[in-house]
C-alpha cells in the first residue's frame, strides 16, 4: 500500500468536519436530539480516524537507511516494498505502512514499530485500556457488547480475554521499570492493606488443584484471590466533635463538610497494588511490605497497616 500523505489526510479531516455541519444543517429540524448526537459521534468517529492517518503520515515509514546492522554485526536491507500491518483505534481500523529491513532466514524488522511504541497486536493501547477497563466490572462477553454499542468495533469475547491475561502479565515488568516516586511527593503516613476474595473454580481446574482427597477432605471449589495495597497518606486533622458527629450523625456530617469545603479531601499517595490468583498470600504481604518499607525508609515516614 502506499504510503499516507499529510496533504491528503487534512482534505480528508476537512472534507469530514464539512459533511458534519451539512448532515447537522440538513437534518436538524426533522431529528430528534438523540439521532442527531448518535449521528454527530459517528462523525466525529470519521474525523478521528483520519488524524490517526496523518498521525502516521507525519510519523513516517521507518526509514532509517538502505541498510541496517544489528548488535550481533547482522546486516539487515531494506526491501523495497512496504509492509503493512492493521491497527485499531478507538476511532477505526486502519492499516499501517511501514519499511521492512530482512536477512535471509531472519525475521524482518520495522523500525516504526518502536518509534511509534505500536503494540504487539493489533489493537491500540488505549482500545486495549478501554476493554480491560469494561473486563473488570463486566464478564468478558458483556465487555464486548458494550464496546461494540459504543464504538462499533465488533471485537470478540474471546479477543477480551486475551487482552485481559497479557495486561495481568505485563503487571510485574510495569513495576520493575517504573521509578521510585520522590520522597517529596509522598505524604506523612505510609499505609498498606490486603484482602481476599474466594472465586469459584471450574471443575476442570479444580481437578488439578487436588486431584486426590485424603479422610474427610472436601473437593476445592474455590481459590481465594488476593489484593494487597501501599500507599501514603496524610494525615486528617479532625476535633472531637468532628469525629463523635461523623460516628452519631454520619449524612448531617457529610453534609456538612460538602457545604463548608474547609478544606481538600485527603488523597492516598502513589499507590502500589497488587492483585493475584496465583501467587500465594504470603507472597502478595512480602511484595507490598518490601514496597512500603523502602518508601518509609526513604521517606522516614511512619508505617500503619490496615486489614
Amino acid at each position: 500500500m502506499p504510503a499516507y500523505s499529510m496533504e491528503e489526510m487534512l482534505l480528508e479531516g476537512q472534507a469530514e468536519v464539512k459533511q458534519l455541519f451539512e448532515f447537522v444543517a440538513d437534518n436538524a429540524e426533522a431529528m430528534e436530539a438523540y439521532s442527531m448526537e448518535r449521528g454527530i459521534f459517528s462523525r466525529i468517529m470519521a474525523i478521528g480516524l483520519a488524524a490517526m492517518k496523518g498521525y502516521f503520515a507525519r510519523k513516517g515509514l521507518g526509514d532509517i537507511g538502505d541498510v541496517v546492522e544489528l548488535a550481533d554485526g547482522t546486516i539487515l536491507r531494506k526491501e523495497k516494498r512496504l509492509l503493512e500491518r492493521n491497527y485499531f483505534s478507538v476511532f477505526g481500523k486502519l492499516a499501517v505502512p511501514r519499511v521492512c529491513y530482512r536477512a535471509n532466514g531472519l525475521d524482518g524488522v520495522m523500525p516504526l514499530d518502536a518509534q511509534a511504541n505500536l503494540p504487539e497486536r493489533s489493537y491500540s493501547y488505549l482500545l486495549q485500556e478501554w476493554m480491560d477497563l469494561l473486563s473488570i466490572r463486566d464478564s468478558f462477553s458483556e465487555g464486548s457488547e458494550t464496546l461494540d454499542k459504543l464504538l462499533g468495533c465488533g471485537i470478540s469475547a474471546s479477543r477480551f480475554e486475551v487482552v485481559s491475561q497479557e495486561s495481568a502479565r505485563s503487571y510485574d515488568d510495569f513495576y520493575e521499570n517504573k521509578e521510585r516516586p520522590p520522597a517529596e511527593s509522598e505524604g506523612q503516613i505510609h499505609t498498606i492493606g490486603f484482602d481476599g476474595k474466594g472465586v469459584p473454580v471450574i471443575k476442570s481446574e479444580a481437578a488439578k488443584i487436588q486431584s486426590r482427597l485424603g479422610k474427610g477432605e472436601k473437593r476445592q471449589k474455590t481459590k481465594e484471590a488476593i489484593v494487597g495495597v501501599s500507599y501514603s497518606i496524610d494525615p486528617k486533622v479532625r476535633t472531637a466533635e468532628e469525629v463523635a458527629e461523623k460516628l452519631v450523625y454520619p449524612e448531617q456530617a457529610e453534609a456538612k463538610r460538602e457545604t463548608t469545603k474547609k478544606s481538600p479531601p485527603i488523597r492516598a499517595q502513589n499507590p502500589r497494588r497488587i492483585a493475584s490468583l496465583q501467587r500465594s498470600k504470603e507472597e502478595v504481604m512480602k511484595e507490598i511490605i518490601t514496597d512500603a518499607k523502602d518508601r518509609s525508609q526513604r521517606g522516614r515516614l511512619p508505617l500503619r497497616r490496615q486489614d
